[in-house]
């Protein structure tokens, strides 16, 4: 299949209902396996969708290449019915990106106590601040991004943004910069 059916539910996520891509699709069969009638992919995912789609919901079938392959952003994702696009909720993008990075961010904090306590318990005064600098740096992360995000249009349909990837600082960049 090539197309997909998309409708956008009451907490203004979409749907996606995709049909399989092979097998007997769209085809009605009699007992002794004659094709009887041959739908058209439209003719078929119409029917798939007054099947599924909740009553009264709008629904639209769309180039299934419309579909982003990272899903990273889904729950941001929209739709616009009357042009058919996929759209993206820019602050909701954010936010996933925020939550996300918060979520890694944290994990790395924690990591670094263990060697933060070992350079204070052995008075390691220049591996001591390269952490605490390296913390901070982790703890200002989310307006780090933020701020990237704006530098860059805030426009997650923008080839700049589509596939936006956190860069986590590493020790390597404070012991860089010395």
């Amino acid at each position: 299949m090539t197309k997909v059916i998309i409708y956008k539910m009451a907490d203004d996520t979409i749907m996606i209902i995709s049909a399989p891509d092979a097998g007997r699709l769209g085809l009605e069969f009699d007992a002794d396996d004659n094709i009887l009638v041959f739908e058209s992919e439209e003719v078929y995912l119409t029917r798939m969708a007054e099947l599924d789609v909740p009553n009264g919901t709008p629904w639209k079938i769309i180039p299934k290449s419309d579909i982003p392959n990272n899903r990273t952003l889904r729950n941001a994702w929209g739709i616009n019915l009357d042009t058919e696009k996929l759209t993206i909720n820019n602050d909701k993008a954010t936010d996933i990106i925020l939550v996300t990075a918060r979520r890694e961010r944290n994990t790395k904090l924690e990591e670094l106590d263990g060697p933060e306590f070992r350079a204070l318990a052995q008075d390691n005064t220049t591996e001591l601040q390269n952490i605490r600098e390296l913390k901070q740096q982790l703890r200002d992360l989310p307006v780090t991004v933020t701020n990237d995000i704006v530098s860059k249009g805030g426009d997650f349909t923008n080839p700049s943004l589509k596939d936006y990837k956190v860069n986590f600082p590493t020790m390597e960049d404070i012991t860089d910069n010395e």
